[in-house]
């Protein structure tokens, strides 16, 4: 599902230190959940049970109302799915959700993010350096509320705990919230490419 037909995008990273990470620091140990327990909401490792709302989410979060809905979330789930990490030492799919909501409530999803340091597959043109975090969204109507920052810091902290100092993503240049958000937390560009 193309975000854009031919855009301009930045690449940026951001280096940051395990003291510097705070509550959001995680631990895995032999397969342990990571979750981190913000005020209102919880930051957890996504199950596959929550992809179909984890589609919804992308859908809703990058494209709003469409006509295209359904065949759209259709697509973002059948990528999700292929793509979903069932070895958490090198990828991972995390969403935010609402405290004390069911996990079997597809309305408890408030946000998603993923973040990957799988080695690039050996025919990919053009790969993202690792690691690498896409998809970050979160509900429009959960906007504002630090939820996006919150999923960020979690995958620094993820990447730091990989053994990483960095952590790569890419942006469209016409998303000036996303470029104030990510420069108010330290990141800068790298890079500047047309993605066809």
């Amino acid at each position: 599902l193309l975000r854009s037909t031919v855009a301009e995008y930045h690449l940026t990273t951001r280096q940051r230190g395990p003291s510097e990470l705070g509550a959001a620091a995680v631990t895995n140990n032999a397969g342990a959940a990571r979750e981190v327990d913000m005020e209102d909401y919880v930051i957890a490792e996504a199950s596959f049970q929550q992809l179909g709302a984890v589609s919804a989410l992308l859908v809703n979060g990058f494209y709003g109302s469409t006509p295209w809905f359904v065949p759209m979330s259709l697509r973002e789930l059948n990528r999700v799915q292929s793509n979903f990490p069932y070895d958490t030492s090198d990828h991972l799919m995390v969403v935010a959700k609402k405290k004390g909501a069911s996990n079997r409530d597809p309305r408890s999803l408030v946000g998603f993010v993923d973040i990957d340091a799988r080695p690039a597959a050996p025919n990919a043109k053009d790969p993202a350096p690792r690691p690498y975090m896409s998809d970050l969204t979160v509900c429009p109507l959960f906007r504002r509320r630090g939820i996006a920052k919150s999923l960020i810091r979690y995958c620094e902290a993820v990447c730091v705990s990989w053994g990483y100092p960095s952590m790569y993503l890419k942006v469209d240049a016409s998303n000036e919230a996303a470029f104030r958000l990510y420069s108010s937390l330290g990141y800068a560009v790298m890079e500047r490419y047309l993605d066809s």
